[in-house]
């Protein structure tokens, strides 16, 4: 048995489960909760009252820069060089739990959730990709932006403060 492998392996589980738990711990101070884990992906969420929904918008995307700017791309000491792009979208959801007494599989759909993934799945690494119809609840005069070229979706930039206040509604923000 190669104890410098096992070893190898160990650092490496270690330094992606800090990594993953100082994003996770960023989207918690800013008043996001974590729906979803999927392979090297999460879905947070924001809650709020469709009045906020803008403010909270403005609040999931300093987030997201934040994240960004701490984690965007880092060189770890295993030599594997991580990266996070980020897709944000608002809307409803479905929350749908299937399967039997055994085997039970928490599903999370609807238009939000299909447009986060198209908005992160435009992102490169260290980008934040609003989804258009995030775009359209947003308040545009807070947030700086660059247009995708032949896409709805727009790339986040500075965010000037906000109050906050959520609730009932969702942001979501899908980070990988």
């Amino acid at each position: 048995m190669d104890t410098s492998l096992d070893c190898g392996a160990e650092q490496l589980t270690q330094t992606l489960n800090h990594y993953v738990g100082d994003i996770v711990e960023k989207v918690l101070i800013y008043g996001g909760d974590i729906l979803k884990f999927a392979g090297d992906a999460l879905l947070a969420l924001w809650r709020v009252q469709r009045s906020q929904m803008s403010d909270i918008i403005t609040l999931a995307l300093k987030c997201s820069l934040r994240i960004q700017k701490e984690y965007g791309v880092r060189e770890t000491e295993v030599g594997l060089k991580l990266q996070v792009k980020i897709g944000l979208s608002a809307g409803h959801i479905s929350k749908v739990v299937v399967g039997d007494n055994k085997h039970q599989y928490f599903l999370v759909l609807g238009r939000a959730v299909d447009e986060v993934r198209l908005a992160q799945n435009l992102a490169k690494a260290s980008e934040v990709i609003l989804s258009p119809n995030c775009w359209e609840l947003c308040n545009r005069n807070m947030i700086e932006i660059e247009t995708i070229k032949d896409q709805r979706s727009v790339k986040g930039g500075n965010v000037e403060c906000a109050t906050i206040v959520h609730n009932q509604w969702r942001v979501y923000c899908f980070v990988i």
